[in-house]
């Protein structure tokens, strides 16, 4: 399933994912950038529980942070492209 009306729109997208890739840009206001962390900064582990009990989840900053930016930037363009499509 496409998310755009067009393929056109597509092709924006991933172009513009890209260069904000490549420029290293965090976005603002969707929790990845560290000034917007709690007083203890990154947490490396998170507890969850599971059925009965509680297990702690490693969240290694090497990998969750990357990814995490990854989300933040595809939402946030995501988000654009589609307002301006419904203009």
């Amino acid at each position: 399933m496409c998310l755009f009306a067009t393929p056109e729109a597509t092709e924006i997208f991933l172009e513009a994912l890209e260069e904000i890739d490549t420029a290293e840009i965090i976005p603002d206001g969707l929790g990845v950038e560290g000034g917007e962390w709690d007083i203890n900064g990154y947490l490396e582990s998170e507890e969850i529980k599971v059925g009965w009990k509680t297990v702690e989840i490693q969240l290694p900053f090497s990998i969750w942070w990357p990814c995490a930016v990854c989300w933040a930037h595809t939402l946030e363009l995501l988000v654009h492209i589609q307002m301006a499509e419904n203009r």
